[in-house]
């Protein structure tokens, strides 16, 4: 019993260990190996792209900004334009009357405008009058206050109360004077300039009695108390009067000036509204910059069907473009693994699904710096860059939106073997393969110069009809 259970223990081992030296790439003695081609050749780095065609130059028309209403006229699909072309007209009818309305608007509020202005400067002409003549009022009685508030001196008085009395005298004097004087000038016994000296000398007595009669007004006036206090009251409500006048004519001036602008602001308003429905009324027609041809766009994901006169449309929409179909490139996703190969200038073939047979060459024209959302496979596949190919050869079914694959070729590779990618397995920046000796598989490094998704491409000479096993893809 003990033997049996030690035969069966080696038995055990040995087993394990044969199953061990043949896991990975190194179970490929199971299968028929692969035979490398025993001659060294040249090769061509090739990179797969897939994608759609577009038109190389194009123009898309937009209806302008501020701009909605029907469609008033659109040109037929797969027409023919050239620049100036009418490609859609979009109706104005709604801004034709909005604009009317709003140069109606703008004339009854100038005509209220001018007629408030005039309104406004004949009342401000109305109370300049009025604070002109309340401080005319207020001058006359402050001038009256000053006079009547100077202290009377006797002597003054006396002065002027014999001024008065002197000049009473000459008063009568003269008076008999001249009337003497005038009965001889009469009878030609006096001269006439004796006649009108006495007078100027009789008028001069009557001005001073005037004067001396004001004189002893004032300083009697001036002794009463209470006459000098109601003089000043009278001043102080004048002046008080006077400045409420002017200030409210000053807030009464304000208040129009500021209703002038407002007014003057709604007319521009008006205008400034009236004028911008005239411009965008201008841009209603849009008209191609380019030659080529009219293509619909797709509105069917906003529920608009197809695009047709009567439609509504509204700024920003898209509504169809016109391209130059006799220059089509494809826009192509690369792998991110393989952009790196992809250099402008470089050599392409383009096939299509939909036009079996036929092939277009071309040129790499750009290379995508940045990654783009993948449009070609699931959210897991890898991130992939745009490439684009002028198509150097058309054909008359070539369309935009066509699906297209690419084949882009690259640097050459000379004296090289071409390995399968089943074969070759890469641990870090080292790749292996799995030799057939005559002991068994035997794991050997070997140097790669290049991959194209497909195929390792190595320099290193034992391999040269030399047999490796290929590896399955979990064991890559």
């Amino acid at each position: 019993m003990r033997r049996f259970l030690l035969f069966f223990f080696i038995l055990c081992c040995g087993a394990g260990v044969a199953f061990f030296a043949g896991t990975g790439c190194e179970r490929e003695e199971k299968r028929s190996p692969f035979t490398i081609d025993p001659h060294f050749g040249k090769f061509v780095i090739t990179t797969q792209g897939r994608g759609f065609l577009e038109p190389a130059a194009e123009m898309v028309a937009t209806v302008p900004p501020q701009l909605w209403g029907s469609l008033e006229y659109v040109v037929e699909e797969g027409a023919v334009v050239k620049p100036g072309d009418v490609l859609f007209k979009v109706s104005t009818q709604r801004l034709e009357r909005a604009a009317r309305r709003f140069w109606l608007q703008a004339g009854r509020q100038r005509v209220n405008y001018e007629k408030n202005k005039v309104k406004n400067e004949q009342a401000s002409a109305s109370r300049t009058e009025e604070l002109t003549a309340a401080t005319v009022r207020l001058t006359h009685a402050q001038h009256k206050e000053k006079f009547l508030a100077r202290s009377a001196d006797p002597l003054a008085i006396e002065k002027a109360r014999l001024e008065l009395a002197s000049a009473t005298r000459s008063i009568e004097y003269l008076s008999s004077r001249l009337q003497t004087r005038r009965s001889l000038a009469d009878k030609g016994y006096a001269s006439r300039l004796e006649l009108l000296q006495t007078e100027d000398q009789f008028d001069q007595a009557i001005l001073r009695k005037t004067k001396a009669e004001t004189t002893l007004t004032r300083y009697r006036l001036g002794k009463t108390k209470k006459e000098r206090e109601r003089l000043r009251r009278t001043t102080n409500r004048l002046s008080i009067n006077r400045e409420e006048l002017v200030d409210r004519n000053r807030r009464q001036l304000k208040i129009d000036t500021l209703s002038e602008e407002r007014e003057r602001l709604n007319v521009e308003s008006s205008e400034a509204a009236a004028k911008q429905r005239t411009q965008i009324m201008k841009r209603a027609t849009v008209t191609a910059t380019t030659t080529g041809t009219a293509i619909y766009l797709d509105l069917q994901h906003m529920g608009l069907g197809r695009i047709r006169k009567g439609m509504s449309v509204w700024q920003g929409l898209r509504l169809l473009k016109v391209a130059e179909l006799s220059a089509l490139r494809a826009v192509l996703q690369v792998a991110a693994s393989d952009i790196e190969r992809v250099k402008v200038g470089q050599e392409a073939i383009v096939s299509f699904p939909a036009l079996p047979g036929f092939t277009s060459t071309g040129k790499v024209t750009k290379v995508g710096k940045v990654a783009i959302e993948n449009t070609w496979g699931g959210k897991n596949e890898a991130k992939k860059f745009e490439v684009w190919v002028q198509l150097e050869k058309t054909h008359p079914l070539l369309r935009p939106n066509l699906s297209a694959k690419a084949i882009i070729k690259g640097n050459e590779i000379d004296n090289a073997i071409r390995l399968p990618a089943q074969s070759v397995r890469r641990e870090g920046t080292k790749y292996s393969v799995s030799l057939a000796t005559a002991t068994g598989w035997q794991r050997k490094e070997v140097e790669i110069a290049a991959f194209d998704g497909e195929f390792y491409y190595s320099q290193s000479p034992f391999l040269k009809g030399a047999s490796i096993a290929l590896c399955e893809e979990g064991d890559q």
